[in-house]
């Protein structure tokens, strides 16, 4: 059977014959792959491939993660295992080889800063740390880094960490094949590597979605917008819900954007309420939800379409149909 080219196909290798161990993801003619690694078996990794420049991100319970960059990955792992307790699995993004085109501490630095914002805007994670800077760089390199984040995001999606957005690019993903190789894809020749392989479906469901107007109705709010490739856009006319509700963690982030907004002119307050004067593009519905209705909310059910259908159903309709 032919396969979709809109697909993506991302290998995950396991070390041993532990799924739940330490496990890498790569796709064909990406720059990086993202290596996880259960915190209770960083005594088992020592693999000098770990030893660059990285930026990682470390899971724990309660929704709790934390975003960060270093020159050497590895050692800072080791760090963060002595001096931080919230976390039990942590994924580090690194080159695959040692290529013209490796990650440097410099590009490191600007998609730490970049995947923290797309995470702030999605409020799915509660991210305890300060803001990262961005650093000032050639905008050519910008646009490729912006690249490698899109593969991180789908990394991270494969391992179940949906930080971005809820309706992450996969969901549940289908393991379709899988295969043993007796040569790792990574050089640790004393492990035993097994291969599996995800199909995921990416530009043509969004294509059909950014036909789709849909709405939300949360804490007295009125929205309108639609999914895009790009992220979620708010259409104008919205109309913001009546009061803030948000934890306090989330409360300045939420206050400072809109802050921001109100300057731009993207949103007005008129008669008491707040409203957008011109269409707005958000990096995600969850973090366009949060911000329309003001409060904490999953954007993947409470948009919906005009007959009530959420957009997660919607997501799952399409993708039975390709």
């Amino acid at each position: 059977m032919l396969r979709d080219r809109s697909h993506k196909r991302i290998q995950i290798c396991f070390y041993g014959d532990n799924p739940d161990g330490i496990k890498i993801a790569e796709s064909p003619n990406t720059a990086v792959q993202a290596v996880c690694i259960p915190r209770h078996m960083l005594k088992d990794v020592k693999d000098e491939e770990l030893k660059k420049p990285t930026i990682y991100f470390l899971f724990g319970g309660d929704k709790q993660a934390y975003i960060g960059e270093a020159a050497n990955g590895y050692e800072r792992l080791k760090q963060h295992n002595k001096g931080k307790d919230f976390w039990d699995t942590a994924v580090m993004i690194v080159s695959r080889n040692s290529s013209i085109g490796e990650l440097n501490k410099l590009d490191v630095q600007y998609l730490e800063n970049k995947a923290y914002e797309s995470a702030l805007n999605a409020g799915t994670y509660k991210l305890n740390q300060t803001i990262p800077t961005e650093p000032a760089m050639d905008q050519f390199r910008k646009r490729e880094l912006e690249g490698i984040l899109e593969n991180i995001k789908y990394f991270l999606s494969t391992y179940n960490f949906l930080l971005f957005d809820e309706s992450s690019h996969i969901q549940n993903p289908s393991l379709e094949e899988k295969h043993v190789e007796a040569e790792p894809v990574i050089h640790t020749p004393i492990v035993k590597q097994s291969e599996v392989t995800v199909e995921l479906k990416n530009e043509e469901d969004t294509v059909r979605l950014e036909e789709t107007t849909l709405y939300l109705d949360r804490n007295d709010s009125k929205g309108t917008g639609k999914h895009m490739k790009e992220g979620f856009l708010i259409f104008k006319g919205s109309m913001l819900g009546k009061e803030t509700n948000f934890p306090e963690e989330l409360l300045a982030s939420h206050m400072q954007r809109l802050t921001t907004l109100l300057a731009e002119g993207v949103v007005k307050e008129i008669e008491g309420r707040y409203v957008f004067t011109e269409d707005h593009l958000f990096n995600s519905n969850s973090g366009a939800a949060n911000f329309v209705a003001q409060t904490r909310c999953s954007g993947p059910s409470v948009w919906r379409d005009k007959d009530g259908v959420m957009l997660k159903t919607l997501k799952e309709q399409l993708a039975q149909t390709v």
